[in-house]
């Protein structure tokens, strides 16, 4: 067993003197057994006084005690409703008559009523001033003009997306566009 002992000593001697990092730490070993039980301690402060408990359940009923004198006279109390409406009385004599209402607003309109026979014939009127004549011309080309006795009031070219060129007494259009005038007569 010494011999064990040395060869542990030596053992640990020299892995003492070699250097290198320490290793990481073993798990913990078993608890020992329990000690033995302590002594008691010294007795405590009293604790602050706790709340009230609830009621306890209500005891059986006193006896009866002696009836007391009797008291005054109360105030009125307040009237009561209304009863039923009685039957109806027999009817008086008429009154003296009331004087007339105001007049009231018009009714609404009634339906027509049926056609009335014709009238005589009115008298003929005056004669009106004269209007405007306005004649359209076609024309088989591209120009077209009014009559000496006319005015051009307007010109277009049809056939073709162009516009008239106006003249003294008409217009001339584009391409296959062909002139289409109004003149009014002077």
């Amino acid at each position: 067993m010494r011999f064990q002992v040395t060869l542990m000593a030596a053992a640990a001697l020299m892995l003492a003197a070699c250097s290198g990092p320490v290793g990481p730490q073993g798990p913990q070993g078993p608890g020992g057994a329990a000690g033995p039980k302590g002594e008691a301690g010294a007795k405590g402060e009293a604790g602050a006084k706790g709340d009230v408990g609830p009621a306890g359940p209500a005891g059986p009923p006193g006896p009866a005690g002696v009836a007391g004198a009797k008291g005054e006279q109360g105030p009125p109390g307040p009237a009561g409703a209304a009863g039923p409406a009685g039957p109806a009385g027999e009817r008086g004599a008429a009154g003296p008559q009331g004087v007339a209402g105001a007049k009231g607003d018009a009714g609404p309109q009634g339906p027509a009523g049926p056609q009335g026979q014709a009238g005589p014939p009115g008298q003929a009127g005056a004669a009106g001033a004269a209007g405007m004549t306005l004649r359209v011309v076609m024309s088989a080309n591209a120009s077209g003009n009014c009559n000496a006795d006319e005015l051009m009031v307007s010109a277009l070219c049809t056939g073709a997306a162009v516009a008239p060129t106006a003249s003294e007494n008409g217009a001339a259009c584009g391409g296959d566009a062909k002139a289409r005038l109004v003149c009014a007569k002077k």
